[in-house]
Protein backbone atom coordinates (compact mmCIF):
# COMPACT_ATOMS: atom_id res chain seq x y z
CA UNK A 1 0.00 0.00 0.00
CA UNK A 2 1.18 3.78 -0.85
CA UNK A 3 -0.45 6.49 0.38
CA UNK A 4 0.38 10.07 0.11
CA UNK A 5 -1.02 13.42 1.45
CA UNK A 6 -1.01 15.98 -0.60
CA UNK A 7 -3.81 19.94 -0.98
CA UNK A 8 -6.03 18.13 1.40
CA UNK A 9 -5.96 14.96 -1.15
CA UNK A 10 -5.57 11.60 -0.02
CA UNK A 11 -4.57 9.35 -2.82
CA UNK A 12 -4.17 5.53 -1.68
CA UNK A 13 -3.16 3.09 -4.84
CA UNK A 14 -4.67 5.13 -7.95
CA UNK A 15 -7.71 5.89 -5.72
CA UNK A 16 -7.88 9.68 -4.76
CA UNK A 17 -10.36 10.59 -1.62
CA UNK A 18 -10.91 13.98 -0.33
CA UNK A 19 -9.80 14.42 3.17
CA UNK A 20 -9.53 17.93 5.96
CA UNK A 21 -5.97 17.04 7.63
CA UNK A 22 -2.76 16.43 5.75
CA UNK A 23 -1.97 13.16 5.68
CA UNK A 24 1.73 11.81 6.51
CA UNK A 25 3.27 9.75 3.83
CA UNK A 26 3.77 6.01 4.46
CA UNK A 27 4.39 2.82 2.87
CA UNK A 28 3.84 -0.72 4.21
CA UNK A 29 6.75 -2.62 2.53
CA UNK A 30 6.50 -7.03 3.59
CA UNK A 31 9.87 -7.03 3.84
CA UNK A 32 9.74 -4.36 7.08
CA UNK A 33 10.17 -5.97 10.65
CA UNK A 34 10.39 -5.15 13.92
CA UNK A 35 12.59 -6.73 16.62
CA UNK A 36 14.18 -5.86 19.84
CA UNK A 37 17.48 -5.26 21.13
CA UNK A 38 18.71 -4.75 25.10
CA UNK A 39 21.72 -3.48 25.62
CA UNK A 40 22.69 -5.13 29.00
CA UNK A 41 23.60 -2.88 32.04
CA UNK A 42 27.47 -3.88 31.44
CA UNK A 43 27.34 -1.80 28.11
CA UNK A 44 25.40 1.10 29.52
CA UNK A 45 27.91 1.76 32.42
CA UNK A 46 30.46 2.18 29.87
CA UNK A 47 28.85 4.58 27.81
CA UNK A 48 28.11 2.45 24.87
CA UNK A 49 24.16 3.41 24.32
CA UNK A 50 24.80 6.45 21.77
CA UNK A 51 27.34 4.53 19.59
CA UNK A 52 25.99 1.08 19.83
CA UNK A 53 22.34 2.85 18.69
CA UNK A 54 23.96 4.91 15.90
CA UNK A 55 25.29 1.81 14.32
CA UNK A 56 21.83 0.49 14.07
CA UNK A 57 20.59 4.16 12.97
CA UNK A 58 23.66 3.80 10.58
CA UNK A 59 22.47 0.68 8.74
CA UNK A 60 18.76 2.06 8.10
CA UNK A 61 16.74 0.72 10.82
CA UNK A 62 14.53 3.63 12.91
CA UNK A 63 13.96 3.49 16.37
CA UNK A 64 10.44 3.34 17.38
CA UNK A 65 10.81 3.07 21.56
CA UNK A 66 13.33 3.13 23.89
CA UNK A 67 13.20 2.65 27.15
CA UNK A 68 16.19 2.74 30.15
CA UNK A 69 15.22 0.51 33.12
CA UNK A 70 16.31 -1.53 35.69
CA UNK A 71 14.93 -5.48 34.51
CA UNK A 72 12.43 -6.49 36.26
CA UNK A 73 12.85 -10.32 37.78
CA UNK A 74 9.23 -11.74 36.06
CA UNK A 75 10.09 -9.58 32.66
CA UNK A 76 13.52 -11.44 32.64
CA UNK A 77 12.62 -14.51 33.82
CA UNK A 78 9.63 -14.92 31.00
CA UNK A 79 12.33 -13.67 28.69
CA UNK A 80 15.03 -16.07 28.93
CA UNK A 81 12.56 -18.71 30.00
CA UNK A 82 14.20 -21.11 27.97
CA UNK A 83 17.48 -20.92 29.93
CA UNK A 84 15.85 -21.93 32.57
CA UNK A 85 17.42 -25.27 33.48
CA UNK A 86 20.97 -23.97 32.36
CA UNK A 87 23.55 -23.54 34.79
CA UNK A 88 24.27 -19.79 33.41
CA UNK A 89 20.63 -19.01 34.11
CA UNK A 90 21.24 -17.20 37.32
CA UNK A 91 24.37 -15.75 36.39
CA UNK A 92 22.35 -14.47 33.26
CA UNK A 93 19.23 -12.81 35.47
CA UNK A 94 21.86 -11.52 37.99
CA UNK A 95 23.56 -9.68 35.02
CA UNK A 96 20.89 -7.89 33.76
CA UNK A 97 20.13 -6.66 36.65
CA UNK A 98 23.33 -5.25 37.69
CA UNK A 99 22.29 -2.14 36.65
CA UNK A 100 19.88 -0.29 34.27
CA UNK A 101 19.37 -1.94 30.67
CA UNK A 102 17.87 -0.04 27.79
CA UNK A 103 15.21 -2.16 25.42
CA UNK A 104 14.61 -0.53 22.10
CA UNK A 105 12.43 -1.76 19.44
CA UNK A 106 13.70 -1.30 15.58
CA UNK A 107 12.48 -1.30 12.32
CA UNK A 108 13.64 -1.91 8.63
CA UNK A 109 13.42 -3.84 5.87
CA UNK A 110 14.84 -7.42 6.69
CA UNK A 111 15.52 -6.11 10.80
CA UNK A 112 16.07 -9.10 12.29
CA UNK A 113 18.80 -10.61 10.45
CA UNK A 114 20.23 -6.80 10.11
CA UNK A 115 20.52 -6.42 13.40
CA UNK A 116 22.00 -9.92 14.09
CA UNK A 117 24.96 -9.29 11.37
CA UNK A 118 25.90 -5.73 12.77
CA UNK A 119 26.02 -6.64 16.55
CA UNK A 120 27.88 -10.54 15.71
CA UNK A 121 28.80 -13.24 16.70
CA UNK A 122 27.64 -14.25 20.49
CA UNK A 123 31.39 -15.17 21.39
CA UNK A 124 33.15 -12.25 21.01
CA UNK A 125 36.06 -14.02 19.98
CA UNK A 126 34.05 -15.12 16.88
CA UNK A 127 32.74 -11.85 15.87
CA UNK A 128 34.04 -9.97 13.37
CA UNK A 129 36.16 -7.09 14.18
CA UNK A 130 33.77 -4.17 12.73
CA UNK A 131 30.64 -5.77 14.24
CA UNK A 132 29.20 -3.88 17.43
CA UNK A 133 30.30 -7.34 19.26
CA UNK A 134 34.13 -7.54 17.78
CA UNK A 135 34.46 -3.75 18.89
CA UNK A 136 32.74 -3.43 22.27
CA UNK A 137 32.27 -6.85 23.88
CA UNK A 138 34.78 -8.42 26.43
CA UNK A 139 34.05 -11.73 27.20
CA UNK A 140 30.70 -14.39 25.99
CA UNK A 141 29.70 -13.16 29.63
CA UNK A 142 29.77 -9.70 28.58
CA UNK A 143 28.32 -9.43 24.73
CA UNK A 144 26.98 -6.16 25.08
CA UNK A 145 23.63 -6.73 23.77
CA UNK A 146 20.51 -9.11 23.20
CA UNK A 147 18.62 -9.33 19.63
CA UNK A 148 15.60 -11.10 18.79
CA UNK A 149 16.35 -14.28 16.76
CA UNK A 150 13.29 -14.61 15.02
CA UNK A 151 10.23 -12.61 13.75
CA UNK A 152 8.34 -14.76 15.72
CA UNK A 153 10.44 -14.23 18.52
CA UNK A 154 10.93 -10.88 18.80
CA UNK A 155 6.86 -10.17 18.29
CA UNK A 156 7.12 -11.87 21.56
CA UNK A 157 9.86 -10.10 23.20
CA UNK A 158 8.05 -6.85 22.14
CA UNK A 159 5.16 -7.29 23.64
CA UNK A 160 6.70 -8.74 27.08
CA UNK A 161 8.89 -5.53 27.00
CA UNK A 162 6.65 -2.85 25.35
CA UNK A 163 2.91 -4.29 25.92
CA UNK A 164 1.39 -1.01 24.66
CA UNK A 165 0.79 0.31 21.35
CA UNK A 166 4.24 0.72 19.13
CA UNK A 167 4.30 4.12 17.48
CA UNK A 168 6.06 4.30 13.97
CA UNK A 169 7.17 7.08 11.87
CA UNK A 170 8.09 7.90 8.38
CA UNK A 171 12.33 8.71 8.27
CA UNK A 172 14.02 10.69 5.27
CA UNK A 173 14.83 6.95 4.33
CA UNK A 174 11.53 6.01 3.86
CA UNK A 175 11.06 9.06 1.81
CA UNK A 176 13.45 8.92 -0.64
CA UNK A 177 12.82 4.99 -1.09
CA UNK A 178 8.68 6.18 -1.87
CA UNK A 179 10.07 8.42 -4.33
CA UNK A 180 12.37 5.74 -6.03
CA UNK A 181 9.72 3.38 -6.34
CA UNK A 182 6.80 5.74 -7.28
Amino acid sequence: MFCVGVNNILKIDKVTISINTLVVMCKMNKDTERTLIIVKPHAVKRGLVGKILTKFENRGLKLLKLCMQYGDTDVLNQHYDDLKESKYFPLIIKGMQDGPLVAAVLEGKSAVSLVRKTLGCTNPADADPSTIRGMYATDIGKNICHASDSIETANKEIKLWFPGDITTWVSETDTLTMRLDE
